[in-house]
């Protein structure tokens, strides 16, 4: 690290690394990342370059912003976006997979497809978006920080829509 600053590639991969790590020592109830965590998030990346090298590229990419976002936030403030927007989402993606069973039938191919289901998971994101910047506990917690929170809302979802679309692009060339 220069000036406190990671920089380039390597360091997007170092902060995509210890992020994934921490969510591992949490997920064991750790207080910190042990050395496993660190190989088991390593090995992770590695195995998804081997699958996908783009998708490992936009994984990459969404856990060093989540792990710059943390840092900025701090861990109460960035736990408590993290339990709401969870919970917005939730709320969000199950209405979304609702008008997408009750409308697949409409696209005739996969182009069109494609467009469809992209259009209804912006529109998820938009909603989620909305939810999480107007829930009173948020509003509460950011209060005089909104930049910080519309700064998570719009480069998390921008990350989040790339890694989806690359998915049904995917998706869509596995059917051909």
């Amino acid at each position: 690290m220069r000036n406190g600053m990671e920089k380039g590639t390597f360091g997007k991969l170092r902060a995509a690394i210890r992020d994934i790590a921490n969510e591992k020592a949490k997920a064991e109830l750790k207080p910190a990342p042990l050395k496993r965590h660190y190989r088991q998030a390593i090995q992770h990346f590695r195995e998804l370059k081997e699958h996908d090298p783009e998708l490992a590229g936009h994984h990459v990419e969404l856990h060093a912003t989540i792990d710059s976002l943390k840092r900025k936030m701090g861990p109460d403030l960035w736990s408590m976006y993290e339990r709401v927007g969870n919970e917005k989402w939730e709320t969000v993606q199950k209405s979304a997979i609702e008008d997408l069973v009750a409308n697949v039938d409409k696209a005739p191919g996969d182009v069109e497809f494609q467009i469809f289901v992209e259009r209804i998971f912006r529109d998820a994101l938009k909603a989620a978006d909305a939810a999480i910047v107007t829930d009173p506990a948020i509003v509460a917690a950011f209060k005089g920080r909104e930049d910080l929170l519309n700064e998570a809302n719009r480069v998390g979802g921008q990350k989040m829509l790339q890694i989806f679309l690359h998915m049904i692009e995917e998706t869509i060339e596995d059917t051909e």
